[in-house]
């Protein structure tokens, strides 16, 4: 522990100030002062905007995810702040559990974050999708986890308004619709829901056959192709297979289906236009997504297991990690051969894993380890063949209040990196019975962005 001051406040009064839940950042407000915060870890203080020295403020308490802040004032007035103003990042409230998909729209608008993987206890599970516009100098975020015009009738109930609880999404090419995989609370089956960007509604859903009964209730990925009106599943059949689905995007109707020998259960994989890759034990497997052939395996000398992987935006290079030492192994995608390995500054294993659009960078980061600072490394990449591992250009803190990354994504003009962040572990509350995670998104402008040997 140790002592810190508040710069520039050597006369002002400070009535009150309290800590975040994880202790690592302090909130302050008082009669001379505006209200703000201090980092405890990068030394930092910056005040809230839309506050003034004039306001009396007696007491203040902190959210658990770091986004809000509720104060007391002069006159019983209650008032609830946003408190992710910070000069490193934009923070925005995640969903329940963890922000496990996160996707950019093309135009670079949009940002929707979503939960893909069960969470813990049913009373928190809303929210589950939410859509942000970034361009939005107020922004106003769109709780989807509901939607009213989708109504299910869930055993000998009256139907009600489908709450989705997993969701995987993506948008539109032009960026004026986003189309989301979602599974509807209790026993609403699986639907494919369409969603008009320019009138922020629904405008179309399909719900797929019972025949699509996931043995694991958590499909791992999910891709449409607009010029064919089709859509394709991947998920886990057993435990080292898995099937390959493909559907009518307008009908729900399946039209081929394939069981691929790979793992995707609680494992990683990725899906490119034409590819996607499996695990198998210590192997990468590269599939066509056509047929259901394999093209073409890869054996990372991994120490461990495999933790993630990912295409860069062309499809010509994998990236994979493993869980022990921290590394990271690119591979070209038409020889086969490595290409570099990459290694975490913290020898800590990462788990999520993002080519930058133009690919001369990486990013990484791991869902947290105990006793240890986190932080989301970047590499450069660069043409030539290397073998020994590199470490990271530089180091992205991660806010204070967060424990972990569940998820990377660069904007698509890789000026802005978004992370899925962790910001409490799962643990029984006082609100739920059961144990619950929660999450937050924090967003990054990244300096240099056309010049690759800059740091961000």
């Amino acid at each position: 522990s140790s002592d810190f001051k508040i710069q520039g406040s050597s006369g002002d009064y400070l009535d009150t100030g309290c800590f975040t839940a994880d202790g690592k950042r302090f909130l302050y407000a008082g009669r001379e002062c505006p209200m703000g915060i201090y980092d405890l870890g990068t030394r930092k203080q910056w005040d809230l905007s839309g506050t003034d020295k004039t306001l009396f403020c007696w007491g203040m308490t902190s959210s658990r995810n770091g986004c809000y802040l509720s104060t007391a004032e002069q006159g019983g007035k209650i008032s609830l702040w946003r408190a992710e103003t910070n000069p490193d990042y934009r923070m925005l409230p995640g969903t329940s559990d963890v922000a496990t998909d996160l996707q950019w729209s093309p135009d670079g608008r949009w940002l929707v974050v979503s939960r893909n993987r069960c969470s813990f206890g049913l009373q928190n599970h809303t929210p589950s999708q939410i859509l942000y516009d970034l361009n939005a100098s107020e922004w106003n975020p769109v709780d989807m986890s509901q939607t009213p015009e989708i109504q299910v009738a869930i055993g000998e109930l009256a139907p009600q308004a489908a709450n989705w609880d997993l969701n995987l999404s993506q948008f539109s090419s032009d960026s004026h619709r986003l189309y989301t995989l979602s599974h509807c609370i209790g026993k609403g089956g699986w639907h494919v829901r369409t969603f008009d960007l320019q009138t922020l509604k629904t405008t179309s859903s399909v719900k797929l056959p019972p025949s699509f009964a996931p043995v694991d209730p958590e499909p791992a990925q999910f891709l449409v192709e607009e010029t064919k009106n089709t859509f394709q599943i991947l998920y886990p059949e057993q435990r080292q297979r898995s099937r390959l689905d493909s559907f009518d995007l307008k009908t729900g109707r399946m039209m081929k289906s394939f069981v691929l020998d790979g793992n995707c259960y609680r494992s990683p994989s990725a899906f490119h236009q034409e590819h996607f890759l499996l695990v198998d034990g210590k192997q990468l497997r590269l599939f066509d997504r056509h047929t259901g052939k394999v093209i073409r395996s890869f054996t990372p000398p991994i120490a461990g297991e495999f933790t993630g992987v990912t295409f860069s935006q062309d499809g010509k290079r994998i990236a994979s990690c493993d869980s022990i030492g921290g590394k990271v192994f690119i591979h070209d995608c038409l020889s086969g051969s490595q290409l570099a390995i990459l290694k975490s500054a913290t020898n800590g294993s990462l788990q999520s894993l993002e080519f930058s659009p133009d690919g001369r960078r990486l990013a990484g980061g791991s869902t947290g380890h105990p006793n240890q600072a986190d932080y989301i490394d970047v590499w450069n990449l660069t043409t030539s063949s290397n073998t020994e591992p590199r470490p990271p250009v530089v180091e992205i803190p991660i806010p204070a209040s967060g424990y972990g990354v569940t998820s990377v994504r660069f904007s698509p003009d890789g000026g802005s990196l978004a992370a899925g962040i962790i910001t409490n572990r799962a643990e029984q509350g006082a609100l739920y019975r059961t144990p619950h995670r929660e999450s937050a998104v924090a967003v990054w402008e990244i300096s240099g962005a056309e010049n690759p040997a800059q740091e961000p």
